[in-house]
């Protein structure tokens, strides 16, 4: 009992001197006056705010002329493309693009000549620039099949780069992808209205986050949906109209109802120019931030592009701050303060390397009323105004045997000095070389090789070319060309060089595989200069479009017109068959551009991708 007391009063007496000490400490310090380096910050109720920074950019394709430069001057580095623009990236929290064309070496070509496949590699260099986050929701997608987009899903997937707006099936492809950075939930989806619908993922295949004018109802609960998983919610869109200035009217329709069911921003590429922005309800709309990294150096606009740097405090967008950038001649971006001087003239150009073949369209936008003239090479190049469209436009062939180098382009209006000058190249493309066949049943009818390439030099190809020296300086036509069979099977390539012991020929169109009887239309309007039957191109027939552009149609069945009749696209104007040198019933199909000989298939082509 003792012991107790003596230990209770220890401690009372312990606990006295203590609270005695800690008084006099206190009254000493507060009479002290500190040098103010050494004050204390004031306590405030919380720590100062984190600003959370986001990056997005536009277009990126890695493939064709990109991949070109990577190896011929970055040795084949795929980090190279982004050597000028990399340290600012990664001063960010979040990097967002687009990226055109699935990464994978897998699958097969099912798109046009503008298909793009990404090297695997470019994994490296879009890892070493710090993108987070990619869109797969574009017109590229499927480019090389459903076997390649899913390589691409599972390369990305495997280096830590998210995806949005693909996916192996419906959930994952309208799923948004949602970042937290310092306790900020930030949601991405994206959407494309370009390519095909029957590419949208379903629940059992994998495919890209489809929008329309259909499924719009279904999108917005799907915006609503990740609004209500995040604090902030960026919506991306693919679409819009290639370089033009103004959004298209679904690019604005979509991107209101987007902010309406409760996205933050919405931004766009695909235009490959950068359009305007607006400030709409609580949200943001960036319509177009044009090129990121790209090889499309044809136009001032196509190579100038910009990058959004979206500022979060507090859980809201405070700042969204649009930044110049310059893709230079080597395709890598840079940031760059525009002057406010202004090119003579605005001119895109389809492509300014060419296989010979190929086709070059030349567009001026909003062009003067003046006209327009110019030369490639000594050739003059006629304009025209097409009807429905308030743009300047000359299409060119070079000739599958023009030299290949590189040929200086000047356009001008009539009588004015220069207002555009470029160099063209024309690369050599490799044609096949295969055997000059001729059957007995041909040999039966008077056909050898030797007669053949005689009378295509001496009666036949003079004929034809007698045609073609009419020129007519005005357009028939104001819309695209369309393909002259319902389905389009090539069985014979252009530019193919048949041999045959000394004897040579090339072939100067494309064979289409066709029972005796198919019918066949006019690719566009025009009229008919010329429908007779020759010893080797059989029933021929030869449209005239306007501006030196001619359609041929060889061994045909039955004619459907006469000459100088005027013919609109689409028309039936004759029945396949095998007359003439054919070896099995097929449509041989060819265009003409002022004589010279281009690749059919890749005409209606560009003609599409440039004037839809």
């Amino acid at each position: 009992m003792k012991r107790i007391l003596f230990w209770l009063i220890l401690i009372i007496v312990a606990t006295s001197i203590g609270a005695f000490l800690l008084i006099e400490i206190d009254r000493f310090t507060k009479s002290i006056s500190y040098p103010s380096q050494f004050a204390l910050p004031k306590r405030t109720e919380s720590i100062e705010k984190k600003t959370i920074t986001l990056v997005l950019v536009g277009d990126i394709m890695l493939d064709r002329g990109v991949e070109y430069m990577v190896e011929k001057q970055g040795d084949g580095d795929f980090r190279f493309p982004f050597l000028k623009i990399a340290d600012y990236l990664k001063n960010s929290d979040i990097v967002f693009g687009n990226l055109e064309g699935p990464i994978s070496d897998k699958g097969t070509k099912v798109g046009s000549i503008y298909s793009f496949q990404n090297d695997p590699k470019v994994i490296e260099g879009l890892s070493y620039a710090g993108f987070d986050v990619m869109s797969l929701a574009n017109n590229h997608a499927f480019d090389y099949g459903r076997e390649a987009l899913e390589d691409c899903l599972t390369r990305l997937s495997n280096s830590g780069i998210s995806y949005v707006g693909a996916g192996f099936n419906k959930d994952e492809a309208y799923f948004p992808i949602i970042k937290e950075v310092n306790g900020v939930k930030i949601a991405f989806l994206a959407f494309t209205n370009l390519g095909s619908p029957y590419w949208a993922a379903t629940e059992i295949s994998s495919g890209i986050a489809w929008a329309d004018w259909n499924n719009l109802e279904e999108i917005k609960k799907d915006i609503e949906n990740a609004k209500l998983k995040s604090d902030i919610l960026i919506v991306s869109l693919h679409s819009g109209k290639e370089y033009q200035k103004t959004p298209a009217q679904f690019q604005t329709e979509f991107s209101k109802m987007a902010i309406d069911a409760g996205a933050d921003l919405v931004f766009g590429h695909h235009p490959h120019i950068v359009q305007k922005n607006e400030k709409y309800q609580a949200g943001y709309i960036f319509y177009s931030l044009g090129n990121f990294v790209f090889d499309q150096s044809f136009s001032e606009e196509t190579t100038e592009g910009q990058i959004l740097k979206v500022l979060i405090e507090n859980k809201k967008i405070k700042e969204i701050i649009p930044i110049n950038i310059k893709i230079n001649n080597s395709f890598q971006p840079e940031i760059y303060e525009k002057t406010n001087e202004l090119p003579l003239a605005k001119v895109y150009l389809s492509s300014d390397k060419l296989e010979q073949g190929d086709t070059l369209l030349i567009k001026i936008p909003n062009g003067s009323k003046n006209k327009i003239v110019g030369e490639l090479d000594s050739m003059k190049i006629d304009f025209f105004k097409p009807e429905t469209k308030d743009n300047w436009i000359a299409i060119l062939g070079i000739d599958v045997k023009k030299k290949p180098g590189k040929y200086n382009l000047v356009i001008n209006t009539e009588g004015g000095a220069p207002i555009f000058k470029k160099d063209i190249e024309v690369i050599e493309r490799k044609f096949p070389i295969t055997e000059l066949l001729v059957t007995k049943e041909l040999e039966e009818k008077g056909f050898t090789p030797s007669k053949i390439v005689e009378d295509l030099i001496s009666k036949e190809n003079p004929m034809i070319a007698e045609i073609f020296s009419i020129y007519t300086p005005k357009a028939y036509f104001s819309e695209v060309f369309i393909n002259p069979l319902k389905e389009m099977k090539v069985e014979g390539a252009f530019g193919n060089i048949r041999k045959s012991e000394n004897v040579t020929i090339q072939h100067l169109g494309v064979d289409l595989a066709a029972d005796i009887g198919k019918e066949v239309y006019a690719i566009g309007d025009g009229f008919v200069r010329f429908s007779q039957e020759l010893p080797t191109y059989g029933k021929t027939l030869m449209i005239d479009h306007g501006l030196g552009i001619f359609s041929l149609y060889l061994h045909l069945k039955e004619f459907k017109v006469l000459n100088g009749m005027k013919v609109k696209g689409g028309d039936v104007i004759g029945l396949s068959g095998n007359t003439g040198y054919a070896i099995t019933p097929h449509l041989h199909f060819s265009v003409k551009i002022n004589g010279l000989n281009i690749d059919p298939l890749r005409f209606i082509e560009v003609i599409e991708e440039e004037l839809r």
